[in-house]
């Protein structure tokens, strides 16, 4: 049996080895206008993947399933002096544009995936939202 801890709680799985996919999906108060939602995945980075090739691979999926997706930019930055990736893109959902803005890092063989998903117009709180979230990003432990 293994235990398994949320914030408010723990509880006993089956099974001696869990991995943690947890998709957090939070909505934030920012600036005038309505709530962002800002979602934080968080996998395993695959063995012997590097982030620059996991981010590369999601780029390339996201290129053949989102409808005319296309990347804006994508930089190098650090978060809590740990290599990070920042990128933007932009994409049509039931032909309304939209943007993407993303940031990219490992933390303890975690890959942490930050993305915040909005309507185009919302552009500028998207990314002071996001550049709030890299600058502010801290180890714990």
């Amino acid at each position: 049996m293994s235990t398994y801890y949320v914030n408010e709680a723990a509880f006993g799985l089956p099974g001696g080895h869990l991995v943690d996919r947890t998709e957090t999906r939070l909505s934030v108060a920012s600036g005038d206008g309505g709530p962002i939602t800002l979602t934080v995945h968080r996998q395993p980075l695959p063995p012997g993947e590097s982030l620059s090739a996991v981010v590369a691979k999601g780029r390339q999926q996201a290129g053949r399933s989102l409808p005319s997706h296309v990347v804006l930019f994508q930089r190098d930055v650090e978060m809590a002096s740990l290599p990070a990736i920042e990128i933007a893109a932009e994409w049509r959902d039931e032909g309304q544009p939209v943007y993407t803005r993303q940031a990219h890092v490992v933390l303890d063989g975690v890959w942490l995936i930050f993305a915040g998903n909005v309507p185009i117009a919302e552009r500028p709180r998207c990314d002071a939202l996001m550049m709030r979230l890299v600058s502010s990003f801290q180890r714990h432990g």
